[in-house]
């Protein structure tokens, strides 16, 4: 009997170029949904609440922010695990921690 080699798929394969999209990914939603600089969507959203003048382009935005951040979680927790996910968040609680301690 023959024994089944299963191989991977390329598109499977963790490379370099792969690492850079992802990380691409992770920083245009993170500086699309808000950055100090004042051009994001937060700033955004909260200009036309303000005025008034929120229509269909704020939702449509909210959505695509609201499925990439769901994607970014998912694949986050996927990777690391419960445990991993209390660890990064205790690793980032410290962090914000010290950046207030310091001023």
């Amino acid at each position: 009997m023959a024994a089944n080699n299963v191989e991977r798929s390329s598109s499977s394969e963790f490379t370099f170029f792969g690492f850079i999209l992802r990380l691409l990914f992770a920083l245009l939603l993170v500086f699309a949904t808000y950055n100090p600089s004042g051009y994001s969507a937060f700033h955004w959203i909260r200009e036309a609440i303000a005025n008034g003048t929120v229509g269909a382009p704020h939702f449509f935005v909210g959505v695509m922010l609201l499925i990439g951040w769901s994607m970014l979680w998912i694949a986050t927790w996927q990777a690391l695990n419960t445990f991993g996910v209390i660890l990064a968040m205790l690793a980032l609680g410290a962090l914000v921690w010290l950046l207030i301690d310091l001023d």
